[in-house]
């Protein structure tokens, strides 16, 4: 609707202004099809069985290119690489056939950039996210690997090894207070008869 309303405006015969109607007429029906078109090999794909996320942007076809390793990392071919070559293209676009259809392509252009570095923004801060769920995980392993091997070996410890305050309930305290009771008894009696 916006391509239409871009073409009416530039249909509008001002004095001795005409531009090239025929172009401005047709762009938008053009981009309608590919639109069309797009979606229906989209679809065929799904109902294929061609298994893709349904908010996935797609892969671009510089990516059959042999590119540098440089070009490669980081999606620097969907945020760098692809919004200048279609820049570029709008500007070529403009040399030789409209100047305002290359505007409109060069905001485009700008666009794609914009939105190409939130998509990577997002998958960062995705990943990143994964890799502190990765190490709070490991920490929660770890507390959980310390507590069940000190009950496999509460039997081993006694009050005589602790400050002899309570830090929780344990599972053998009956047992250990007896026998620091059995402790204190044998040494009260071993100092009596001294």
């Amino acid at each position: 609707m916006f391509l239409m309303f871009l073409s009416g405006l530039a249909n509008i015969n001002l004095l001795f202004f005409h531009p090239a109607g025929a172009l401005f007429d047709e762009l938008p029906w053009a981009i309608l099809i590919g639109g069309f078109i797009i979606r229906r090999r989209r679809w065929q794909e799904l109902s294929r069985g061609e298994f893709c996320h349904s908010y996935s942007t797609g892969i671009s076809y510089l990516e059959k290119l042999p590119l540098p390793a440089f070009l490669r990392s980081h999606r620097k071919i969907y945020t760098v690489v692809e919004p200048v070559l279609c820049f570029i293209a709008s500007m070529i676009f403009g040399i030789f056939v409209s100047v305002a259809v290359a505007r409109f392509f060069a905001l485009s252009a700008v666009a794609l950039a914009i939105y190409q570095q939130a998509l990577y923004d997002a998958k960062l801060e995705a990943d990143l996210d994964k890799l502190d769920l990765l190490i709070q995980s490991e920490v929660d392993s770890e507390t959980v690997k310390i507590f069940t091997d000190s009950q496999s070996n509460q039997e081993e410890r006694f009050f005589d090894n602790s400050t002899g305050t309570s830090t929780g309930v344990d599972i053998n305290l009956s047992r250990q207070i007896e026998k620091l009771r059995a402790k204190q008894k044998s040494k009260a009696q071993g100092s009596e008869q001294v």
